[in-house]
């Protein structure tokens, strides 16, 4: 006896491959101009560059419109927090210096993904209650003479063509 699958749960035969998402116009996997287009580089470094400048200044104001509603960060040890966590762990660490050392981008679609490698010192080593960062987020004394941090992250554009982050998942380099 010969069982059928449902058509959403059958595999594409190759001659229908071509007509997969994969094909579309809006999913071009093999452009070289997906990979770190010019503007995408520009705007993403100066959307990095200014939030930097509002966490050091401890601006909550400044700092929220980066943020997407629906934000997202999972820190080294996999805990997820939300917006309002993540800012509060931003101005609670004091940061001095968010310097962006290296930024690699590709779009896709609506979609910016960016991939980054960070220099960062602040004050404090805030603790986040509930995670295995009850020491802190690193080390007091690693922070006090910076360390350096990889981050991917996703971004897209509002109507009114700011840059949103939508998820940001951050690596501890040392």
């Amino acid at each position: 006896m010969r069982h059928s699958l449902p058509s959403y749960l059958r595999l594409a035969t190759l001659e229908e491959l071509p007509h997969t998402i994969f094909k579309t116009q809006e999913w071009q996997v093999n452009q070289s101009t997906d990979w770190n287009n010019e503007n995408d580089l520009r705007d993403i470094r100066a959307a990095f560059d200014a939030w930097a400048h509002a966490v050091i200044a401890k601006d909550r104001n400044a700092i929220e419109p980066f943020h997407d509603d629906g934000f997202l960060v999972t820190l080294p040890d996999g805990t997820l927090l939300d917006k309002d966590g993540h800012i509060a762990l931003e101005i609670a660490a004091g940061m001095k210096v968010m310097d962006t050392l290296n930024l690699k981008t590709r779009r896709c679609g609506d979609l910016i993904l960016v991939w980054a490698r960070r220099f960062l010192r602040g004050t404090i080593s805030p603790t986040v209650a509930g995670t295995t960062l009850h020491e802190g987020w690193v080390e007091a004394s690693t922070m006090d003479k910076g360390f350096e941090q990889a981050d991917f992250s996703v971004w897209r554009r509002a109507s009114d063509s700011t840059l949103k982050c939508l998820a940001f998942e951050l690596t501890m380099l040392g």
